[in-house]
């Protein structure tokens, strides 16, 4: 087998890892993907996305960073990087203007983008104190996950788009 098919089946184990909620068997999966193949942009973004999950946002950003230097127009990467840096109460993290120039162009490319986008270009746009586009944005990312049927998510961007209301940044 090549390492590059090997590197599929593993990234596709990490995928399957990560349906049943097994991170830390994914996450292996993962790294064992990227040993094989270190410019697979999906396996690296991916371990990003699982590190952030699991608290480990410094990691998180580093991997992420790397994911948008093999792959600029990486969405996955760009949305879960530019949430990271919106939202973290960290200064030393925490880079909201950073995080609105990574995801303002993206949702400005697509005609209608999904919730998750719109979400995090709302928080962007709240830490950097433009409250008035965050409850704007927001309410397009509500509108986006109640057609998507998305409830849960639509409860999470009500909260925040509250929280846009009173001007208040979001900090996690």
């Amino acid at each position: 087998i090549a390492n590059n098919d090997l590197a599929v089946a593993y990234r596709r184990l990490a995928y399957m890892h990560i349906r049943l909620g097994e991170l830390p068997a994914a996450e292996d999966a993962l790294r064992k993907a990227i040993a094989l193949d270190p410019a697979n942009v999906n396996a690296v973004s991916q371990l990003g996305a699982i590190a952030s999950e699991q608290g480990r946002v410094p990691e998180s950003i580093q991997l992420l960073r790397r994911a948008l230097e093999i792959n600029p127009q990486q969405v996955d990467a760009i949305n879960t990087l530019a949430w990271l840096l919106a939202t973290q109460r960290d200064p030393a993290i925490r880079n909201p203007e950073e995080a609105l120039r990574l995801i303002e162009p993206v949702c400005k490319q697509l005609a209608s983008p999904p919730a998750a986008l719109l979400d995090t270009l709302a928080a962007a746009f709240a830490g950097v104190g433009r409250f008035d586009e965050a409850t704007a944005t927001a309410t397009q990312a509500l509108q986006a996950a109640q057609q998507a049927g998305d409830q849960a998510m639509a409860q999470e961007i009500q909260q925040r788009l509250n929280q846009f209301r009173r001007g208040e940044a979001i900090f996690e």
